[in-house]
């Protein structure tokens, strides 16, 4: 047998939808994403110190791995979009 043509990434893979607050949550963690892909299917892989979420082919967002539970893992530039909208926001 020849080596497989793709690498296997020794990750914890899941797929769902981020919901309209731009989060995602997966076992009892909650992790942004982009304000842009609220409502969309995206897919999220946990490997041990770092989580990747990505949707379609692309890489979304990158977060730190945390393994407390009822956690927030949040990026502020994720929402930017969303408060040059708002009056005042950046105040």
């Amino acid at each position: 047998m020849g080596r497989p043509v793709a690498e296997y990434g020794a990750c914890d893979h899941v797929s769902t939808r981020a919901t309209s607050i731009s989060m995602m949550r997966y076992k009892g963690n909650d992790s942004s994403v982009p304000v842009a892909y609220a409502h969309h299917d995206v897919h999220e892989r946990r490997f041990v110190h770092e989580v990747i979420i990505g949707c379609g082919n692309g890489i979304i967002a990158r977060h730190k791995r945390s393994y407390a539970s009822a956690n927030m893992i949040f990026d502020p530039i994720h929402f930017l979009p969303l408060l040059e909208q708002k009056v005042a926001a950046l105040d």
